[in-house]
């Protein structure tokens, strides 16, 4: 731990609004519910789904894509939204830093981005009823990059709300509470889909083991679709109600050209027109820098060029993180079924059981973090997606084997694990960054902590699904289903890697802030503001 950190236990800590920050994750919970509806259903809609009876593979639902390559086209198509996270995340998490609006500078982003996200659900199960089949896909893929679109648009804004309004040394609960907020939106995603296919007009309107265009799951889908859409839209009108940002101005939008700092003790805004600086106990008032155009490579530059290369590391870190956690969870409920033999009723109560755990332990968690440190936090959160992953491995082969018992126990005890080390990054990785961040540039690096995060989410589902359509070509005896047997050494590898890059930082606790000479490094590096 630094000196820095040692003495912000010795100075008097702020309060800590708890119903605020539960108020502030209900944003943060719309944008999960999404993804967790969208991560377990969508793969099914893509790539179909392939039961087994009476021993004998059949396709229950056909996807748009079948053969030997549907799982990678499907894990293609399921990136998308990472993809465009990548490049559009970062621009409006620093779009967000310089918005004055009435309404605050990260509301307007929720304001637009979840209605726009909800209609485009709406519209998405009447795609299979166009005439020809290229039209069809053509408009479901239109309508589902207007949705990540959206997606994207709010998602980087509403996670820097909570920094803005939190003093420093309370983030890591902070972000508990936000986690938990967003884990509970995850979970009601999760288990949508498996409560409408339960529901007997739906499960009675299904027409399934036909071809494409003669099955029938338009009630499935509508079920799905619309009632996430519409529990979206119930949060956001909860978040508007619920949560007054601080006004940054007098208009709905207006994009300023100076970013807005907050200061660290009072939470308030620092009038644009004036920089405070302390010198030798002093403030000092100076006038404010003009700011070059945003470039998200310059930033990443001078990040990985300053001296001290911890936000690196730690950016990296996150990166592998994001690949063995959305390489697995993108194809989680497909493994489940097709290799592992897991029903889909059991792997939605192993995931409600995931989520009571979090529940449970994130107070506790928070309160270790606090004792022992964010980095101890991290460090510890991805040794346990190691022993996950390398547990999964033996338990599959064992349920395959015909074990079924001792398999699902050692299954259940992984995913404990998986849980409780996801919860453990979810309270440290953020504050972190949060903390290597300069003052005003806490929406840019929220952003580019998304950049690394989805890039992972990018990379991983493509590179499994290049390699089951690999095994499923090079060793035909696997059949469609064998090629799952390279999912989680691929996501070990991914946690190893991750846990040595993460023991390369050393900065990130309470109290590490940046010094004014390496602010004015990553300036330099940057390529710098002007006076």
């Amino acid at each position: 731990m630094t000196e820095a950190a040692s003495q912000s236990r010795l100075q008097p800590q702020p309060k800590f609004n708890i119903k605020q920050t539960f108020f502030i994750g209900l944003g943060f919970m719309s944008c999960m519910l999404a993804w967790g509806m969208y991560n377990f259903y969508f793969p099914r809609v893509l790539a179909g789904q392939i039961v087994k009876v009476g021993g004998i593979e059949q396709v229950f639902r056909v996807g748009y894509f079948t053969g030997d390559t549907r799982l990678l086209l499907a894990n293609v198509i399921m990136t998308v939204d990472n993809l465009l996270a990548i490049f559009l995340q970062p621009y409006f998490g620093e779009l967000s830093d310089r918005l004055e609006s009435r309404f605050g500078r990260r509301t307007p982003f929720l304001i637009i981005g979840v209605p726009i996200a909800a209609v485009s659900l709406f519209a998405l199960p009447f795609m299979p009823s166009s005439p020809a089949i290229w039209l069809m896909f053509l408009g479901f893929v239109t309508v589902l990059m207007l949705f990540n679109l959206a997606m994207a648009f709010y998602r980087a804004p509403v996670v820097a709300l909570m920094p803005d309004l939190t003093p420093s040394v309370h983030r890591s609960m902070a972000n508990v509470i936000i986690n938990v907020v967003g884990g509970i939106g995850t979970a009601i995603g999760f288990i949508l889909p498996t409560i409408m296919g339960a529901i007997p007009a739906v499960k009675n309107s299904m027409v399934g083991f036909t071809s494409f265009m003669e099955q029938d799951f338009l009630l499935m889908d509508i079920a799905v679709f619309w009632t996430t859409g519409g529990i979206m839209l119930v949060i956001l009108i909860l978040y508007l109600l619920l949560v007054k940002e601080v006004p940054t101005g007098t208009k709905f939008w207006h994009v300023g050209d100076h970013r807005i700092e907050f200061d660290s003790e009072t939470l308030q805004i620092i009038p644009a027109t004036k920089a405070i600086s302390k010198i030798d106990g002093a403030k000092e008032t100076t006038t404010t820098r003009k700011m070059k155009r945003y470039s998200m490579l310059k930033e990443l530059r001078a990040i990985f060029k300053i001296k001290n290369k911890s936000a690196a590391f730690a950016f990296l870190a996150i990166l592998f993180w994001s690949a063995a956690e959305d390489g697995f969870g993108t194809n989680l409920s497909l493994w489940g079924v097709e290799y592992a033999g897991l029903s889909d009723s059991f792997l939605s109560t192993l995931f409600i059981v995931m989520m009571l755990l979090v529940l449970v332990l994130g107070l506790p968690g928070a309160i270790l973090s606090k004792r022992k440190g964010r980095l101890w936090t991290m460090r510890t959160g991805l040794i346990m997606y190691v022993a996950c992953h390398a547990g999964i491995i033996v338990s599959q082969e064992i349920i395959r084997a015909g074990y079924f018992l001792p398999g699902f126990v050692i299954t259940i005890v992984c995913f404990g694990l998986k849980a409780l080390g996801g919860g453990l990054l979810a309270i440290a990785a953020i504050t972190i960054i949060w903390q290597m961040a300069p003052k005003d540039k806490v929406g840019t690096y929220t952003g580019l902590y998304y950049v690394f995060k989805q890039t992972g989410s990018v990379v991983a589902p493509l590179i499994i699904g290049a390699l089951l359509s690999l095994f499923t070509w090079l060793i035909p005896a696997l059949g469609a289903t064998g090629a799952w047997i390279i999912l989680n050494p691929f996501c070990l590898a991914m946690s190893v890697i991750g846990y040595v890059a993460m023991v390369r930082v050393n900065k990130g606790e309470v109290g590490d802030d940046l010094s004014d000479e390496e602010v004015k490094e990553l300036e330099r590096l940057y390529g710098g503001d002007s006076d």
